[in-house]
């Protein structure tokens, strides 16, 4: 199967500027990007909760902007995926959908809220997903495949713990749905 995919890597500091520099040139280029696409992967963090408030202003703003510009009706699908899903508390039920669901709402109850608020038109859908470039280890008891080699207030900082048993998971998940709308089973298991 070929999955049509245009994609843009927007820098870190979109949400920031999306909640500072409304207005500016740049921002005004990325929402105007954004508004002709039936399909934006938002890819967060899974560590960065302590941003939940940021996320939902940044949110809001960039829905006021999409609906300012674009088109309200039409269809549009985002596909919220929280990365680094090998680390610990992310990692665990990642194949169910329906405990992703309930982990983001806990970890970011603020920009579930946006989203939602977003998503209540009949034109507009969401849907969750987790993933991992670095994945996890074993089958029946599976682990990180991480090594955590610094952590500090900014984060945790890790590389491959065995690289010849590299395997990501949820990399092609989210964007075989925001191009079908259908997920695929196998793409959402490790």
């Amino acid at each position: 199967m070929k999955l049509p995919v245009t994609c843009k890597d927007y820098s870190g500091e979109f949400f920031e500027d999306l909640i500072y520099n409304m207005g500016n040139p740049y921002l005004d280029n990325y929402i105007e990007d954004c508004k002709s696409a039936g399909g934006i992967l938002l890819l967060i963090d899974g560590k960065s909760n302590s941003n939940d408030a940021n996320y939902a202003q940044g949110l809001a703003n960039f829905f006021k902007g999409l609906d300012h510009l674009g088109d309200v009706s039409q269809k549009r699908r985002i596909a919220f995926t929280l990365s680094k899903c090998d680390l610990p508390g992310l990692w665990v039920n990642r194949n169910n959908p329906g405990e992703i669901i309930e982990k983001i709402e806990n970890r970011f109850p603020k920009t579930m809220n946006q989203l939602k608020i977003w998503e209540d038109n009949e034109s507009r859908e969401v849907d969750y997903f987790v993933t991992s470039s670095f994945g996890l280890l074993g089958e029946k008891y599976p682990e990180p495949n991480t090594k955590i080699i610094e952590r500090d207030k900014n984060g945790s900082y890790c590389i491959i713990r065995k690289p010849k048993l590299w395997r990501s998971f949820g990399l092609v998940s989210p964007i075989y749905w925001l191009c079908t709308g259908e997920r695929h089973k196998s793409l959402d298991e490790s």
